[in-house]
């Protein structure tokens, strides 16, 4: 199932520093920066399965995963400064896949990622763009997004 490498059901939880080769589960609340690559998971989930709330910054790289680099079912999740790339799957979002309320991603490069279907780059099914009631948005700015 979903963490391999780590599991957080609840409570509050930082990764820093680190080189993670199997998946991460959250459904607590997440940090992942500071130098941080996540890559080749091969376990069959998404390398960063967020189910809750998430914030994944400053050097952080999600490259080389078999099945998609990042998976937000959750509540909040805020991604920055951070390289998402080399990722395939045979579903949608590769480089990420948003069925969530809010996700921002900021100063984040998104490249070279492959899906048998569409989005191979950013698949967004969640509740974005709603201006009305309580805003749930998707914000995505200055990020480069090339050959996916």
């Amino acid at each position: 199932g979903s963490g391999g490498g780590i599991f957080l059901e609840d409570g509050l939880m930082t990764i820093t520093n680190s080189n993670i080769n199997n998946s991460i589960y959250n459904d607590g609340i997440m940090t992942i920066t500071n130098n941080v690559n996540v890559n080749n998971v091969t376990d069959g989930n998404s390398a960063i399965d967020n189910d809750n709330r998430m914030t994944i910054s400053n050097n952080v790289n999600v490259y080389n995963n078999t099945s998609g680099g990042i998976y937000n079912e959750g509540d909040t999740m805020t991604v920055s400064n951070t390289q998402i790339y080399n990722n395939n799957t045979n579903y949608e979002g590769a480089g990420i896949y948003n069925d969530g309320n809010v996700m921002t991603v900021s100063n984040t490069q998104i490249y070279n990622n492959t899906s048998d279907e569409e989005g191979a780059g950013i698949y967004n099914d969640g509740n974005s763009f709603r201006l009305i009631g309580p805003f749930l948005l998707t914000f995505v700015f200055d990020i480069i997004i090339i050959s996916n």
